[in-house]
């Protein structure tokens, strides 16, 4: 008997986890398009330092700024995205240019997604 009730207890928890990853994935999917389309962006110039990546909970390739403060930002790199592509590709803008970016955040219940939306090398 209480085999069966273990059983059911495990079906029904990775049933529960799936349903909740699914949810998650399409409400942040969701989220990520209305802030693209949004009217509120943040404006931020500084030295394009790269590609960089991290190993945090998993390995994650990051677009590099240094503002004119020294401080580090990091973007999210969206594949899906042809700018992104073409800043990785270095066809747009190489490591070292000053650069300005347009980008909305959208808040995730881990972190802060940051995507560049427009990019613009000074001259």
């Amino acid at each position: 008997m209480v085999g069966k009730f273990k059983m059911k207890f495990i079906v029904l928890l990775v049933i529960g986890i799936l349903v909740f990853w699914l949810y998650d994935s399409f409400s942040i999917r969701s989220r990520i398009n209305s802030t693209i389309n949004s009217e509120s962006k943040i404006n931020i110039c500084g030295t394009f330092l790269g590609v960089k990546t991290i190993n945090a909970r998993f390995k994650e390739d990051y677009f590099a700024s240094k503002n004119d403060e020294n401080k580090v930002e990091a973007f999210n790199i969206f594949p899906q995205f042809d700018l992104h592509n073409k800043i990785k590709n270095n066809e747009i803008i190489k490591n070292g240019d000053k650069v300005c970016f347009q980008y909305p955040y959208v808040h995730t219940y881990m972190d802060s997604i940051k995507i560049i939306i427009n990019v613009e090398k000074i001259k």
